[in-house]
């Protein structure tokens, strides 16, 4: 493991950043995606024309300049410290602390607030709710 611990404050403090990039990243992947299908379509031609080879050099270009734009992303969620686990639905996990165990807060984009964590292993779908706001106060000391 490597990288800030964050208390669940601390996280919940860099949502908005985390929120507008997570948003930058759905839609810039949906597209990548959309490109990429259309250029399967195209490939798949028996013969292709002058035009469907052009479209496809553009759709090739297009989808490259994408995912250096994703790449560029991910660095940015990861100098604030956290991950960026699915670029569909912008999944993001920081460490946390929970009963001396460290965890992930885990927060999906679209989410009002961080209300979940998981182990490190489980992933999103052994994620589980936070308690209550008054028995969580204390969670997650920070540690760098």
């Amino acid at each position: 493991m490597k990288g800030k611990i964050f208390t669940l404050d601390e996280a919940r403090r860099t949502l908005p950043l985390v929120r507008q990039i997570t948003g930058d990243v759905i839609a810039i992947e949906r597209a990548r995606l959309g490109k990429a299908e259309r250029y399967k379509t195209l490939y798949a031609l028996d013969e292709p024309s002058h035009a469907s080879v052009s479209e496809m050099a553009e759709l090739e270009a297009d989808i490259a300049e994408m995912r250096a734009q994703l790449l560029v992303h991910v660095r940015e969620l990861n100098e604030i410290g956290c991950f960026l686990k699915s670029t569909l639905d912008g999944l993001v996990d920081w460490y946390g602390e929970v009963d001396g165990q460290i965890v992930y807060w885990c927060w999906r984009h679209g989410e009002p607030d961080i209300a979940h964590y998981h182990d490190l292993e489980s992933g999103f779908l052994g994620r589980m709710k936070l308690p209550p706001e008054p028995a969580t106060a204390g969670l997650g000391d920070a540690r760098t």
